[in-house]
């Protein structure tokens, strides 16, 4: 899947162990705050309660994530979810012209 990543979208984060405030297999919420030309991403990343996150290797926001697709999702990498994948896939539905 080729999504283009856009400033402003919501993604998810799958964190570390060390980066969750309780043992826990869910994402952390996670929006593009830049892209770069490469189509590496920005991310301003939040924790379990909302606050940004803080970790030795960052403190609420990443720099040079590549977005995966969920199925390729582990530790340390950002996804995109499962009904953005599911939409990205969809035919494109034209408009019709009511008056023709």
């Amino acid at each position: 899947m080729s999504m283009k990543p856009t400033i402003g979208r919501r993604v998810w984060y799958w964190p570390h162990q060390s980066e969750t405030l309780w043992q826990h297999d869910q994402p952390l919420d996670a929006g593009i705050v830049h892209v770069h030309g490469d189509g590496t991403v920005n991310l301003d990343i939040v924790d379990e309660m909302g606050r940004p996150l803080s970790s030795p290797t960052h403190n609420g926001m990443t720099t040079g994530y590549r977005l995966t697709e969920y199925a390729s999702k582990h530790p340390g990498v950002a996804s995109w979810m499962p009904y953005q994948e599911k939409v990205q896939g969809m035919p494109t539905v034209k408009a019709v012209n009511a008056g023709s």
